[in-house]
């Protein structure tokens, strides 16, 4: 076990015929506390021999900065503080946001084929969410795509991929065609180049054309426009 050293250092007694350099750590028998006990500390171990050729006996690890634990250690019990080398910070798990970008599907269409709320499928495609094999397959057929595509982050994407986020562009703008006020024959070259498309897709039956327009207005802005009225005098100024 790990003993305070008077000197400020924490010691490793290891066995007579122990070799602890290091290169050959994982020999010693007392190895594995040790170990433990530097990735506590977050430091590297350093031998104290002399000569290469010498039998080491121990390991001391240079606790100065942490000397305020040493009871604790003699004591037989190490403080639980999280360590730097244990503590993983957040790491990204899985890509489900960005295919989700990619295949231009809203947060409302996907959270209406699996069935949850919008608010629950936000917290779900954070790529820290440590998700479970079923809701992987809940995502992969929502979004229909390979599985491979929500857990690795690779530079291009598979062909079936490409092709579907390739056919939702196309549907978006063959929709707004359908739905802006055009001649009665673009109207129906349009409407002609959706049943198409959905014949190639039926999934892309839900996708819904470009915004004409920009973001829509909260309820708040009913009360804005109150606040700042306009008169008719100015209007009649311009004029």
């Amino acid at each position: 076990m790990p003993t305070p050293g008077a000197d400020g250092t924490l010691r490793v007694v290891g066995g007579e015929d122990c070799e602890l350099t290091q290169r050959s750590v994982a020999s010693c028998p007392n190895a594995e506390s040790f170990l433990s006990t530097a990735a506590h500390f977050a430091l590297a171990p350093t031998c104290c021999a002399d000569t290469p050729s010498s039998v080491h006996k121990c390991t001391e690890l240079d606790i100065a900065a942490v000397r305020r634990d040493a009871p604790n250690v003699a004591n037989g019990s190490i403080s639980k503080s999280p360590s730097p080398l244990i503590c993983n910070l957040k790491r990204k798990l899985h890509r489900v946001a960005k295919v989700r970008v990619e295949q231009n599907v809203s947060h409302r269409t996907i959270a209406r084929r699996m069935g949850i709320e919008v608010r629950q499928l936000k917290e779900l495609e954070q790529p820290e969410t440590d998700l479970t094999m079923s809701q992987l397959m809940a995502f992969q057929q929502a979004l229909d795509v390979p599985m491979i595509d929500l857990l690795e982050d690779r530079t291009e994407l598979s062909r079936p991929v490409q092709e579907r986020a390739k056919l939702v562009r196309i549907m978006k703008t063959a929709s707004a065609l359908k739905s802006a006020k055009a001649s009665p024959r673009i109207n129906r070259l349009a409407s002609m180049l959706c049943e198409q498309l959905v014949d190639l897709m039926p999934e892309l039956a839900e996708v819904s054309g470009w915004p004409q327009f920009g973001a829509r207005r909260g309820q708040s802005a009913l009360g804005k426009a109150l606040q700042n009225p306009i008169s008719v005098d100015v209007l009649d100024h311009h004029d």
